[in-house]
């Protein structure tokens, strides 16, 4: 069924009367032309009064009035917005000198004489900023300067004086023709050093090793074969031992049964319930033990006071002797040039020259810490870098190819 025509309510809306309408809008505007006042309008054309009754409010859910609630940051947000918070006042530091005149040109000169002080006379010369009347008083004095305050230079602790001779001689028995009884002490000596040496070097902690032996692979096979035959001389040993009239270990087979838990958790309470008591015993003990342990407590204090004054008193003792430590490497002392009993032959002729001599003379001064000791630069060995041409091998690939293709074709043409 066809929708109905709308053709007759479109012609209704034509024919609507917009008399009143065009009236209003006509006399507001020969209103706004004219211009007239709002005295001289009447009262109803500026307010009307409503009397209709007011609508009862809707009642609102719980939820809305969740909704309508304000969050306590907000509303702290918000009353710092309208009045601002007030923070405490950093108190200022008060200046001592100069702080009215901050402006003015302070020097001696300006304030001419004020400034001196009397050095004969009974009071006292001042010390300290707040002693002076003035700035330029205080300038006069050498205790501050026009640009601030003197403050006192730091200045190194001078190091003890260190009994380290700059030319060293060397000992008896390092003689080209010593005595025996010298020589053999320094050989002793050196010895000793050696050795202790090899001590500190075996007492130091060892990395991991550069290179690992190779263990061969073991064919699984063969493991197992090998773990059958442990089994079967396992056997045979509790065979035997039970042909000698012993018993063997019995083993637990199976899970542990509930009793077996329970038992091993009362065993466990049990345990536990007898080392507190034992700790509260202990604790009675201490309490009543109290002078004894105080006296055993102040007995281990001197006792570490005592230690650490020894171990000071060493430490400054080697340090008059021993070099400063003026880098990162620590001194090591060179070993002892000592003769071999078979290289005396009591001349100088014949006595091997040595080859290092600015050696000795560099230990001396690191000795002396004049240098500091250093290590030799080991230059670096650089390795040759290779260099890959792309394609570089397929070229010479089709080359060779080309070749054997032609003697190929040359011996069939011959």
């Amino acid at each position: 069924m066809a929708k109905a025509s709308r053709k007759r309510g479109k012609a209704r809306w034509r024919s609507i009367d917009t008399s009143e309408v065009e009236a209003a809008a006509a006399e507001k505007s020969t209103a706004e032309r004219q211009g007239k006042t709002v005295e001289s309008l009447p009262n109803d054309s500026l307010f009307f009064i409503d009397k209709a009754k007011a609508q009862p409010e809707k009642p609102r859910s719980g939820k809305q009035r969740a909704k309508e609630k304000v969050l306590r940051s907000r509303a702290l947000a918000d009353a710092s917005q309208v009045q601002p918070v007030v923070w405490a006042p950093v108190p200022k530091k008060r200046k001592s000198l100069g702080s009215d005149r901050a402006g003015e040109p302070a020097t001696a000169a300006a304030q001419g004489a004020g400034g001196l002080v009397d050095l004969w006379g009974s009071e006292p010369a001042p010390t300290k900023d707040e002693d002076f009347e003035d700035e330029a008083q205080a300038i006069a004095s050498g205790k501050r300067t026009p640009y601030g305050y003197v403050r006192p230079a730091k200045r190194r602790k001078a190091e003890p004086p260190r009994n380290i001779p700059l030319v060293e001689v060397d000992a008896p028995g390092c003689s080209y023709n010593p005595d025996r009884e010298h020589h053999e002490d320094i050989v002793a000596a050196a010895v000793a050093e050696e050795i202790q040496k090899d001590i500190n070097a075996g007492m130091r902690g060892k990395g991991p090793p550069k290179h690992v032996s190779w263990q061969p692979e073991v064919d699984p096979l063969l493991q197992l074969q090998e773990d059958a035959w442990e089994e079967d001389d396992d056997g045979d040993a509790e065979e035997d031992l039970k042909a000698s009239g012993g018993h063997a270990p019995a083993r637990q087979k199976g899970k542990k049964t509930a009793a077996d838990r329970n038992r091993a958790a009362r065993a466990k309470e049990q345990d536990a319930a007898v080392g507190v008591k034992q700790k509260l015993k202990q604790q009675r003990r201490d309490l009543q033990n109290m002078k004894l342990l105080e006296q055993e407590l102040q007995d281990m204090e001197a006792e570490k006071t005592h230690r650490r004054q020894r171990r000071d008193a060493i430490k400054a003792e080697k340090a008059l002797t021993e070099p400063p430590r003026l880098g990162k490497l620590k001194y090591e002392k060179a070993p002892v040039q000592v003769l071999l009993s078979s290289e005396i032959t009591g001349s100088l002729r014949k006595l091997k020259a040595a080859p290092m001599l600015a050696k000795d003379r560099f230990k001396s001064l690191q000795k002396g810490g004049i240098i500091e000791p250093r290590l030799p630069a080991v230059q670096r060995r650089r390795r040759k870098g290779k260099t890959y041409v792309q394609g570089e091998r397929g070229e010479r690939i089709r080359e060779s190819h080309d070749e054997l293709m032609k003697a190929r074709t040359g011996k069939k043409q011959v």
